[in-house]
């Protein structure tokens, strides 16, 4: 599943071959054989003629319609932070053609911002008055937002973050035996809401002990109540109404 940058940002500077300018200082990373000025007889989708580097008596492209890129669930759960460098070129039209990948994020960003480079329009470069291809880089800057944190995840749970301060992340789990005799064991990824820690924790539960729950994979509301672990949880058939399930910490 693929989200559109939900209270994420993703900041996009291009990087012109040759110019020198980006949003923020970075050194261009396009491929050091491409020359100055490249010839594309056959057209690659830009029509015959000369491919330009920006400079001198080439201006720069201007992106006049730049949609954000998307972040994939796998970058989100991973909370993958950083740029993809894509070369392009811009056809005289303005259009983005012959998109690469010069630096790699993974985990699908690779290939997200090439789908959001790919509808971006340009003003064309120009030359003594005439359009041109020229050849770019663009970053595409993968940025968590603060509304991605801990706290902000909570409250959009529903959750009370003073009452139940804790992310809790359940990512795996297994349950034996039936009645008195049934157990659950989960790995979790608990994070505090006010500090931003993480810690990975294993924690059990037995019927014998009062009721158990083996919960899904995702993020819950909990906190530490009497040395234990005290999670909220809703069940499809009950939206809107809290049920808790408690588990001990393994070695506690």
């Amino acid at each position: 599943m693929l989200r559109k940058l939900p209270l994420v940002v993703a900041g996009c500077a291009l990087l012109l071959i040759g110019a020198g300018l980006t949003a923020e200082p970075q050194e261009s990373s396009a491929p050091a054989t491409v020359p100055d000025v490249q010839t594309n007889p056959s057209g690659g989708g830009i029509g015959a003629g000369e491919v330009y580097r920006v400079g001198g008596k080439v201006s720069p492209p201007k992106a006049l319609y730049a949609p954000d890129p998307e972040y994939s669930d796998t970058a989100l759960r991973a909370k993958l932070q950083g740029i993809v460098v894509l070369w392009l070129v811009v056809d005289k039209n303005g259009n983005p053609q012959q998109i690469k990948v010069q630096r790699s994020l993974e985990k699908g960003l690779d290939e997200k911002a090439v789908e959001a480079v790919k509808k971006w329009r340009f003003k064309p470069s120009m030359k003594d008055g005439q359009p041109v291809a020229v050849m770019i880089n663009v970053e595409i800057n993968f940025r968590l937002g603060s509304e991605f944190n801990a706290l902000s995840r909570l409250i959009r749970l529903g959750a009370n973050p003073r009452e139940y301060p804790l992310l809790v992340e359940f990512r795996s789990s297994n349950e034996q035996g039936k009645g008195q005799d049934h157990v659950v064991n989960a790995n979790l990824k608990i994070t505090e809401a006010e500090s931003e820690h993480e810690r990975k924790v294993k924690v059990f539960c037995r019927d014998a002990d009062g009721g158990c729950s083996n919960l899904s994979k995702g993020e819950y509301p909990g906190r530490w109540n009497n040395g234990r672990l005290e999670v909220l949880f809703q069940l499809k058939a009950e939206p809107g109404k809290w049920k808790s399930a408690v588990y001990t910490a393994s070695g506690n």
